[in-house]
């Protein structure tokens, strides 16, 4: 019994801490991201032909509304337990 009140307490403990702790990351370095991944991938795949282009120009316009977008002043919040 003394290990299942041990268990209830640690499980209560961690979702306190976790529920305190968020990460905060701007939307516009996720777009980023995925701009990048779109222009790496047809190289580290070895894609060829239209499927390359597709995602070289995929990648290109969603860098080009990157670049033109004006960032947020406030984060995105990607985690909470709250």
């Amino acid at each position: 019994m003394a290990i299942l009140n041990n268990t209830k307490y640690l499980s209560h403990l961690i979702k306190r801490q976790l529920a305190s702790f968020a990460i905060f990351i701007s939307k516009n370095s996720v777009d980023a991201l995925v701009g990048v991944v779109f222009l790496i991938a047809p190289i580290v795949f070895s894609f060829g032909g239209l499927d390359a282009w597709f995602y070289w120009i995929n990648g290109a316009a969603v860098m080009l509304v990157v670049s033109l977008n004006k960032p947020d002043s406030t984060p995105a919040r990607i985690f909470s337990m709250a």
